[in-house]
Parts: C-alpha cells; sequence; structure tokens
C-alpha cells in the first residue's frame, strides 16, 4: 500500500484477526487485518467506510490467546479501493503502547515466513568486496532480514562481480547511527563485515541487485544479522516520524 512500508505479513488464515475500528463521531467498524508492518497494520474493511487520511483511530484486535481484545491507538496513513471493499492501512500511534499491551510482540501472533524482511526507505551506503579480493565497490544495502539482505551496485561493477559467489558486506559505523527518543544519536552496535553467499542477480534500470544469504559459517552471524535487522527498524521508525 505504501512504498515506504518496510516489513509485510500475511495473517495465518487458520487464526484470522478480526478488527472494531472505533473514530470521533462514528460508529464502530468490523474489519479483518490483512497485513501487519513493524509499524501498523492494514485492514479490510466495507466499501462504504471513508476514513480521511490522517484521521486518529482506536483498533480493537481480537488476536489469538488474548483474553479479550487489545485496544491500540492508531493513526489512518493510506487507502486502496477494492471491488467490494476498502484496504486501509494504519500507524501505530505509540511503539511503547504495543510491547505495553502485547509483551510478546505484535509480529509474533502472525503466520510467520522463514524471515520477515525489513525494507528501507532510504538505501544504506555499504560496500561489498568479492572473495579473493581486497578492493571494496560502493553498494547500496536494499533489504535485510534476519537470514540476509540485498545489495545494489552500479552496472560497471557486475564485471568485477560476475564470478563472484561470495562477497563481503562492509558498513561504515559512521552511517550507523541511532536516534533517540531525545533526538540525539549514537554509534549503533556495528556488525562492521557480514559474509553473504550471492544466490540470485538482476538487472536493474539503474544497476544491478544482488540477493545474497548471511553465510551461516561466519562467526557470530546470526548475532551480527540481529544487530542489523535492529538497527533498521530504528532507523526506519526514525525516519517515519520525523
Amino acid at each position: 500500500m505504501d512504498g515506504n512500508l518496510y516489513y509485510r505479513a500475511d495473517p495465518d488464515d487458520a487464526h484470522p484477526i478480526d478488527v472494531v475500528l472505533m473514530a470521533e463521531g462514528m460508529r464502530p467498524i468490523r474489519g479483518r487485518v490483512i497485513d501487519v508492518y513493524v509499524d501498523g497494520i492494514g485492514v479490510r474493511l466495507p466499501r462504504s467506510t471513508a476514513l480521511p487520511l490522517g484521521t486518529p483511530v482506536e483498533l480493537g484486535l481480537s488476536v489469538p490467546h488474548a483474553k479479550r481484545p487489545v485496544a491500540l491507538s492508531a493513526v489512518v496513513r493510506a487507502r486502496k479501493e477494492g471491488r467490494s471493499f476498502r484496504r486501509y492501512g494504519f500507524r501505530f500511534t505509540s511503539r511503547q503502547e504495543i510491547e505495553d499491551k502485547i509483551p510478546q510482540g505484535l509480529y509474533s501472533i502472525f503466520n510467520r515466513r522463514r524471515a520477515e524482511r525489513y525494507y528501507l526507505t532510504e538505501k544504506l551506503d555499504v560496500s561489498v568486496i568479492p572473495d579473493g579480493r581486497f578492493e571494496p565497490l560502493p553498494a547500496k544495502l536494499g533489504d535485510v532480514s534476519l537470514v540476509g539482505t540485498s545489495v545494489v551496485v552500479d552496472p560497471k561493477a557486475e564485471h568485477v562481480l560476475a564470478k563472484a559467489d561470495r562477497m563481503s558486506v562492509c558498513l561504515d559505523q559512521t552511517v550507523m547511527q541511532v536516534v533517540e527518543e531525545t533526538g540525539k544519536t549514537r554509534p549503533a552496535r556495528d556488525p562492521s563485515i557480514i559474509d553473504v553467499i550471492v544466490h540470485n542477480r538482476i538487472l536493474l534500470d539503474n544497476g544491478v541487485r544482488y540477493g545474497c544469504e548471511f553465510d551461516p559459517s561466519q562467526a557470530d552471524a546470526a548475532a551480527k544479522a540481529r544487530l542489523l535487522v535492529d538497527f533498521v527498524v530504528d532507523r526506519e521508525q526514525a525516519l517515519l516520524e520525523e
């Protein structure tokens, strides 16, 4: 629904999540969750529903294993027309509210893929070093998950990388900054260098995209992946709040 969203998972059809939407001056509206993002949800509502973007609402979620519906504050941020319904995107107002009301994390109630993928609103500057070489090549980090990442390089770099099935992705600590609630920045715990295995590549209009798996044989590979994902989530949240 929104090109800047960076995480998506689909609810488990066997355990649907019903929603009751409440907004000032409106009767409660019933719908169903169809997407979940790292900072909100997508909901299918009746075709007659007309919510202006930016409207504050309260969402009552009937989540599995909860004794009663969980009420979360949100704002309408997107709308898409369907033939018999409207699909609305809602951004949660408070991340702390989610953690307080659903301690185990909202996203654990959804059908999990092998690893959720986090997309970056603004691509992160990195560099890549193909196996057996020492000179780094500039690249952009496209998205990350706990098992892999994508990087985009200039088409000219493909002549160097064409035979590479393994690379190292290097992160610049000056870029890895985390914005705290006070507005101050601090260096993220930098994973520095992550070894990857190239599984696929595709030619784009302005570059070549490499789909990579974090090399499981690398020491602390899982810990480095977790640090990178945590950094991306914090960075995207800060960008959305600007």
